[in-house]
């Protein structure tokens, strides 16, 4: 079975936490605070592709006119977010330059053609595609990506290779940073978080963001 397909059901049937869960905040609350920080999101038109169960859409949500999309019924059940549906990354059902910002979060190390998904993205924004995506660098990232089968596409995810693909999409890199410390959504017990540092920026986080203009 491929990655593609072992995250899909691992998805469609995981019983996963709250969007209000603390460990979901603590992973979830830096990484929208510091995209807020680079660019103005307040009111304009936000497709967040593969949303899932809300854990940015909850943020997103108060700020900008949000469109969430996921190819799971089971993710978005779960979803705060008003505006949802169910679609493909692949696919977008969306017209060219239909919204001012389009997001994705863990989602690209999910798919057997992350590249598709950027240009896809990259059509149908009007200029700015933000992606957040694991650090493969961070050895605790990478030692649980060769366990977890349906993570094992994070084994690319460096800044290097997400790079490549944007700039294969013509999209210009303005704004990247590595950020969060131990906190993974599904994975921190609770009681870590006080040790947690979710905040932290360097070479060694957990995750990465790159902010992208349409060239």
């Amino acid at each position: 079975m491929s990655i593609e397909k072992d995250t899909r059901k691992y998805y469609e049937h995981s019983k996963e936490r709250s969007y209000l869960h603390p460990v979901i905040q603590a992973f979830s609350v830096p990484k929208y605070k510091w995209i807020s920080q680079q660019i103005n999101l307040k009111n304009k038109t936000f497709l967040e592709v593969g949303g899932g169960n809300g854990y940015f859409s909850q943020h997103f949500e108060k700020e900008t006119n949000l469109t969430v999309l996921d190819i799971s019924k089971n993710q978005l059940d779960s979803n705060p977010a008003s505006n949802k549906i169910i679609g493909s990354a692949y696919n977008l059902p969306f017209e060219d330059n239909s919204f001012d910002i389009v997001f994705c979060s863990n989602l690209l190390h999910h798919l057997e053609n992350p590249l598709q998904a950027i240009k896809e993205m990259a059509r149908v924004s009007k200029k700015q595609v933000i992606i957040s995506e694991p650090n493969i660098f961070n050895p605790i990232l990478f030692l649980g990506s060769l366990i977890i089968k349906h993570e094992r596409g994070a084994l690319k995810s460096s800044k290097e290779f997400l790079t490549k693909l944007l700039n294969q999409a013509n999209l210009k890199i303005i704004k990247h940073t590595f950020i969060g410390g131990i906190v993974m959504p599904n994975g921190t017990p609770e009681f870590v978080l006080p040790f947690s540092n979710p905040s932290s920026k360097s070479k060694w986080s957990f995750f990465q963001i790159f902010i992208t203009e349409k060239e």
